[in-house]
Order: C-alpha cells, then sequence, then structure tokens
C-alpha cells in the first residue's frame, strides 16, 4: 500500500523505481494498492500509467481494506497456480 498524498511525486517515484526494479531483476510484479483522498477518474488513469494497480479511496473502513487486500491475495493465488500448471504442460 501506498499513500498518495504523503508527498505525492515522492510516492510516484517511489512506485516507478519499484517497476524499474521489478522489470532489471525479472522479479515478479508486485501488486501496489494506493491509499488516496476521493482520487478523480483522471487522477486514476494517471497513476495507474505509473504502475499503480488498485486504489482505496479515504476515508475507509477496515471491510474495504480488508476485502480489496483478500482480492488481490486471491489474485496472486491464482497466478501462481497458473503457472505451475503451464509449467507442469509444457514439462509433460
Amino acid at each position: 500500500m501506498m499513500d498518495l498524498e504523503k508527498p505525492r511525486r515522492e510516492s510516484v517515484r517511489a512506485i516507478e523505481f519499484i517497476r524499474m526494479f521489478e522489470q532489471w531483476s525479472g522479479e515478479k510484479r508486485i501488486p501496489i494498492v494506493a491509499l488516496a483522498d476521493n482520487s478523480s477518474a483522471e487522477d486514476s488513469e494517471r497513476h495507474r500509467e505509473s504502475g499503480i494497480d488498485d486504489f482505496l479511496n479515504k476515508p475507509y473502513t477496515p471491510q474495504k481494506m480488508t476485502s480489496l487486500l483478500q482480492s488481490w491475495i486471491m489474485f496472486h493465488e491464482l497466478s501462481e497456480k497458473k503457472g505451475k500448471l503451464r509449467a507442469s504442460a509444457a514439462a509433460g
């Protein structure tokens, strides 16, 4: 999770650095969820272009945060299973 409001430029630079490091190192892409103060559609699109995967607008409830994080955990687990199935099919 990355808070876009503290300060915004540094947050965006940090996200861009993370994405560059993933490309350089070959590491898997990690999801970045941004905490934002009611982002507009234009803000959301600009931030997605910088590498943000999802948003959680402030103020948020613990239930909203839990639900969002669970969806990303499930997505990650399904992606891992899909990768293993592909590797198994290619080997067999």
